[in-house]
């Protein structure tokens, strides 16, 4: 090619677009000028169309183009050349100015803030029990055995709350033979115990003595205390309020099943004098029933709405709870009948037969609810018989001289 050169030289970068935008084409040509030595000259080309009969304006300082500042490439070669690299500046977020704004964005972080915190111990807290159950069952069993020196112990039991409930002292002590077999069984009671504090369960019972048991209320506090070398007993608070007065002395009372408001009980007074009280309030209250006439009453017994009284004049009274009233039904005892009724009962579940006794060893049956008694052939002794204690499938008749018998219906 030809050109023009100026005074100075310059230097122009000459670029073609690519197809990859990653990187531009440059053009590097050989100048060949009198007063142009240097070669490898990079130019910058602008309006390029095509490839063939490429030319260029020649645009730098010291060049002087003259009327025609257009030269023709007479050769060429094409290079590709690296983009450079692209920045990203950072600028600081800005601040809003809107306070509606800023409290929503508050809230934002505080609740990204919580679900992170929550997330955070969840993970902590799945790990401690993943962690714990890990060191559980990798625990390791040391068992030994060793000759028990000791020959007394007391033992001591306490409830969940902490309360002592029992204690044996070393006089009821049942020391167990681990070595032994369960009753009826081939497992020693080493191994059953040890089954029990495996499976929670308890199949291995002692068999201590002398036990003292303590007994307290839902505020922790003692109520109650048994000790075994103490008699158990009953303390009754005397109620003025019950129409009782307070030099009865009373032997036997009975209620209704069917109307358990309903009662009756007998006794006597100081001067041995009979009473007989009425309540129909449960026994809140009692009232004296009078004009009975027939002697002291011994005992009272009850079937159903019928009451049943023996008195010490050898009278048997009937009280029918449909008709008020006591009734004189000594018609119903055989006609030998001589001396004191002393008491009358029926079994609890079989009413329809009873037993009075009296003295002189005698015994009376019935088997039909009290409509008639006749004398039961016991061969008792001819001692007077002076309490019935009823169960539900016999009798026991207790007397003077340590008499005690029993029967059957």
């Amino acid at each position: 090619m030809s050109i023009k050169p100026g005074a100075t030289a310059f230097t122009q970068i000459l670029y073609f677009p690519s197809s990859n935008a990653n990187n531009i084409l440059a053009a590097t040509f050989t100048l060949t000028s009198a007063s142009w030595a240097t070669t490898n000259q990079v130019l910058n080309i602008s309006n390029i169309s095509s490839l063939s009969n490429l030319k260029l304006k020649i645009v730098g300082a010291g060049y002087n183009t003259g009327a025609n500042p257009f030269v023709f490439l007479d050769n060429f070669k094409l290079e590709r050349k690296s983009c450079p690299t692209s920045t990203i500046t950072l600028y600081p977020p800005q601040e809003d100015g809107d306070d509606c704004v800023k409290q929503q964005k508050q809230f934002a972080k505080n609740n990204a803030f919580q679900l992170y915190k929550k997330q955070i111990d969840e993970a902590d807290k799945d790990f401690r029990e993943k962690f714990t159950k890990k060191c559980k069952a990798s625990m390791e069993e040391l068992k030994g055995s060793y000759t028990n020196q000791e020959h007394h112990y007391t033992l001591y039991y306490y409830d969940q709350a902490g309360n002592l409930i029992k204690t044996v002292p070393p006089e009821g002590v049942e020391v167990v033979n681990l070595s032994a077999t369960l009753p009826n069984s081939n497992t020693t009671y080493e191994q059953a115990i040890e089954d029990d504090r495996v499976n929670n369960t308890h199949l291995v019972n002692t068999e201590h003595r002398m036990a003292t048991k303590y007994e307290y209320n839902s505020l922790n506090q003692l109520i109650n205390q048994y000790m075994p070398d103490h008699v158990n007993t009953e303390s009754w608070n005397l109620n003025s309020k019950t129409g009782l007065p307070s030099s009865y002395q009373g032997k036997s009372v009975s209620f209704d099943p069917a109307n358990p408001l309903l009662g009756y009980t007998v006794g006597k007074d100081a001067s041995n004098n009979g009473q007989l009280f009425k309540t129909t309030d449960g026994g809140q209250s009692w009232s004296a029933v009078t004009q009975i006439g027939y002697g002291n009453i011994n005992a009272i017994a009850e079937t159903g709405s019928f009451f049943f009284a023996v008195t010490d004049a050898g009278k048997l009274l009937i009280y029918d709870t449909n008709n008020p009233g006591w009734v004189d039904n000594t018609n119903a005892l055989p006609n030998n009948v001589t001396g004191s009724l002393n008491d009358i009962a029926f079994f609890p579940t079989q009413l329809q037969h009873g037993f009075i006794v009296g003295d002189n060893g005698a015994i009376y049956y019935t088997n039909n609810s009290g409509a008639s008694f006749s004398l039961y052939n016991s061969n008792a002794p001819n001692v007077k018989l002076n309490k019935i204690l009823p169960s539900n499938n016999f009798m026991m008749f207790l007397g003077n001289n340590g008499t005690i018998m029993h029967s059957t219906f």
